[in-house]
């Protein structure tokens, strides 16, 4: 698995595969690290996507939002 601050560095990138990774791979992230960290860090990254100019990377990361909002819930 992939660490925290190697995926936030990668999130930053402005390469198109990137940003498609970070905005589909997130909600994994997700199921690995601890709540406080998903809520704190992870959504900050999460919602950074769902701005971007690229419409496919906004579809993806609002994807990704339902499922991180799944995993949330379960908790």
């Amino acid at each position: 698995m992939i660490s925290y601050s190697k995926f936030s560095d990668i999130s930053n990138e402005e390469m198109l595969l990137l940003q498609r990774v970070t905005a589909t791979k997130i909600s994994d992230m997700c199921r690995v690290y601890e709540k406080e960290y998903v809520l704190s860090d992870l959504i900050s990254i999460l919602k950074h996507r769902s701005t971007d100019e690229q419409d496919q990377i906004r579809v993806l990361a609002t994807e990704s939002f339902r499922e991180v909002a799944k995993i949330l819930t379960r908790d």
